[in-house]
C-alpha cells in the first residue's frame, strides 16, 4: 500500500512537567510539535530520561499537558471520551504486569472491549480477531496459561497481542522489544513494519538504534524533553548526534545491503 500523508496524530508546542520537575524549573517535555501520518513507522529515540515514555502517554491522553495540545484526526484529544480514543489508539506500556490471574486469551480479548457495548458478548468476528492476534504474536500454544506465570518477554507479547486485537489505526508502543529475545524482536518489528505499510500509524520508543534504523522509516530524537532531530534514519543517526546526545563515539556507515549500521566504539571522554 502506498503511504498516505493524511495526518492522524499531532501535537503542537506540547509541554509537560512532573511535580518534582516543576520544583526544579525543569520541564520533562518542552515545546514539542510533531505531525504523524498514516502509513508511517516512527521510532522515538534518545537517552534515558529524554521524555520518550512521557510523550507517548501525552499522545494517548493518559496525562494532561501543561502547555500546548494533542490533536487526533485534527481534533483536540481532550474532546474525545476514553472509549473513543481506545477505538482509535492502542498503547503497549513498559509495565506489563497484571494484578489478577487472567489467561493469555482473556487478556488479549480485552482488546475488543472498546468495540463492544455494555454486557455485549463477543461476536464470531471478535473471536477471529483475537485468534489472529494470538497467532501473529506466537501465543496460540499458551493461550490458556495464566499471564502471571509467564516470563517478562511472554507477557510483553500478550500485551502486544491485545493491542493488535484492538484493531486501531494507531499503535503506540513503549519499548516493545525490551524483554524479547532476538527472534521475537525481529518478528515483532517485521509485523509492525507490515502494519505501517498497510496504512497504520505505528510509533514506538526504542533503545536499539540499529533496529530503529533498519525497520523504521522515520526517527524522532529526543533529548531533555525536546526534539533535537527528526527525519530519515541516515539524517538523524549521525556520528555528531550520537556524540552530542548519547555521549558515545560511534561509527555510522552502511552494510552491503545498504542498511544503516551504527557501531558504538567507546563512551565520549568526560
Amino acid at each position: 500500500m502506498t503511504q498516505s500523508m493524511e495526518i492522524e496524530l499531532a501535537c503542537s508546542k506540547l509541554g509537560f512537567s512532573y511535580q518534582n520537575a516543576e520544583r526544579c524549573g525543569d520541564k520533562t517535555i518542552a515545546e514539542v510539535s510533531l505531525d504523524f501520518a498514516a502509513g508511517q513507522f516512527v521510532a522515538l529515540i534518545g537517552p534515558n530520561g529524554a521524555g520518550k515514555s512521557t510523550l507517548l502517554k501525552l499522545l494517548m491522553g493518559l496525562i494532561e499537558p501543561n502547555d500546548g495540545e494533542v490533536l487526533l484526526e485534527q481534533q483536540t484529544l481532550s474532546r474525545f471520551k476514553r472509549r473513543a480514543i481506545a477505538q482509535r489508539v492502542a498503547l503497549v506500556p513498559q509495565d506489563v504486569s497484571l494484578g489478577y490471574a487472567f489467561s493469555v486469551r482473556e487478556v488479549v480479548a480485552m482488546g475488543r472491549n472498546p468495540h463492544l457495548g455494555y454486557f455485549q458478548a463477543e461476536s464470531e468476528q471478535d473471536r477471529k480477531l483475537i485468534q489472529q492476534a494470538l497467532q501473529k504474536t506466537d501465543l496460540l500454544a499458551m493461550a490458556d496459561r495464566r499471564v502471571d506465570q509467564l516470563s517478562g518477554g511472554e507477557r510483553q507479547r500478550v500485551f502486544i497481542a491485545r493491542a493488535l486485537a484492538q484493531q486501531t489505526p494507531i499503535l503506540l508502543m513503549d519499548e516493545p522489544t525490551a524483554n524479547l529475545d532476538l527472534c521475537h524482536q525481529l518478528e515483532l518489528l517485521t509485523l509492525l513494519r507490515t502494519l505501517a505499510q498497510e496504512g497504520h500509524l505505528v510509533i514506538t520508543a526504542i533503545h536499539d538504534l540499529a533496529l530503529a534504523a533498519r525497520f523504521c522509516d522515520r526517527l524522532v530524537m529526543l533529548s531533555q524533553g525536546k526534539v533535537v532531530a527528526d527525519g530519515l534514519p541516515d539524517e538523524v543517526l549521525t556520528e555528531d548526534s550520537l556524540r552530542r546526545y548519547f555521549s558515545i563515539d560511534a561509527r555510522v556507515d552502511k552494510n552491503i545491503a545498504g542498511e544503516l549500521r551504527v557501531t558504538a566504539l567507546k563512551p565520549c571522554s568526560s
